[in-house]
């Protein structure tokens, strides 16, 4: 299975201004960060779901350092 998070696909405007719809849960606020999507490939639909969207909340270093 495949899990692909893009921010692009779900996203509300407020004053021209785009918002994604995953939420970081450390402000409570969307993501505003360069990443534009996260694939991850797993035999656990649920299970790869949750990291694409974990892994776009992180900032890039932090996911290329969870990966490894």
């Amino acid at each position: 299975m495949t899990c692909q998070t893009v921010p692009g696909r779900n996203f509300f405007e407020i004053n021209d201004k785009t918002y994604s719809h995953i939420i970081d849960p450390k402000t409570g606020f969307p993501v505003d960060n360069k990443i534009v999507s996260a694939s991850v490939i797993s035999k656990d639909c649920t299970f790869a779901d949750g990291l694409a969207t974990a892994l776009m909340v992180m900032d890039v270093q932090k996911s290329i350092h969870y990966l490894r």
